[in-house]
């Protein structure tokens, strides 16, 4: 099946098209620009990079057009420049959903967010929340996956988690609370989204999708730090404390090792979706546990 990926050069996007190009899927990733896919992405003949960005309807009418699925993965965890949440998400949504009813197509997989929902302290949760409902009411043929951290190979979360237990010799957490997070691995995702790519029981249907281990936060940092062979001392810090940190490393880093849009993901649970959403077959459920892929 020829199949077209909306950020598909990003860390989930990358390991789906992969996954779609192994088990045998004609891939078409839409990008920005022609030279911003990876070496491994460009190098796999199943792999076609075209230059279609998501704020660019025409160029996505283009890119679709003979393509039987889409998969919508774009997103951003963070503003910069011309990359704001609402032009990402609400608006490139907007022009993709304006290239299906050009093109006629009707199936549509996206990936949004395990606590995406209308709340007002929050652009992230807003406009991932308001992107699935103008999926939800486009009617399409949807299946939307609502995962909460994910790991893997190229991830932010353990990746920043590791740089952050090196440079400090204390660990600050999100909250005087703790909270759940069940972490899950990219694969599981990604094999997941292409497992109910010709499903129809899928259809319609909104999935949260995490891993099988709940941990604290404080739990995860010892697993993480005990892999590299350090203690850091964890210490419950306010979330207004953490939100002006992550506001000074988004204005002084090119890669800030916390955004204002993950405080508020840390604040509050990981392991449950809100609102709810419907239940995930046994079938697609992840299996991985954090500490097989560590290393």
């Amino acid at each position: 099946m020829r199949v077209a990926v909306t950020g598909g050069t990003g860390f989930i996007g990358r390991h789906l098209v992969e996954a779609l190009a192994a088990t045998g899927h004609e891939v078409r990733v839409l990008t920005r620009g022609v030279n911003t896919g990876s070496e491994s992405l460009k190098d796999n003949p199943s792999i076609e990079l075209i230059e279609a960005p998501i704020t660019n309807a025409p160029s996505i009418v283009r890119a679709i057009k003979d393509c039987e699925a889409v998969f919508h993965c774009v997103g951003i965890n963070r503003e910069q420049g011309d990359q704001t949440f609402l032009g990402v998400h609400v608006e490139g949504t907007r022009h993709l959903l304006s290239a299906f009813r050009q093109t006629g197509l009707k199936r549509l997989i996206m990936v949004s967010f395990l606590r995406a929902r209308q709340m007002l302290d929050s652009p992230y949760h807003v406009t991932k929340w308001k992107s699935e409902e103008m999926i939800r009411e486009a009617g399409l043929d949807y299946t939307i996956f609502k995962p909460g951290v994910v790991f893997g190979e190229g991830d932010q979360f353990i990746t920043h988690l590791k740089k952050t237990i090196l440079s400090f010799p204390f660990f600050g957490l999100v909250g005087m609370k703790s909270h759940p997070i069940s972490p899950v691995y990219v694969g599981d995702l990604a094999k997941a989204m292409v497992d109910v790519l010709s499903d129809s029981s899928t259809f319609g249907k909104t999935y949260p999708y995490v891993g099988p281990e709940r941990f604290t936060l404080k739990e995860l940092v010892e697993l993480v730090a005990d892999k590299i062979n350090i203690r850091p001392t964890t210490i419950p810090l306010p979330v207004f404390a953490h939100r002006l940190a992550a506001l000074i490393m988004e204005s002084t880093m090119k890669e800030p090792l916390l955004t204002t849009s993950q405080v508020t993901m840390l604040s509050e649970s990981l392991s449950d979706v809100e609102p709810e959403a419907d239940p995930l077959p046994q079938n697609l459920q992840a299996v991985t546990r954090l500490a097989e892929k560590l290393t």
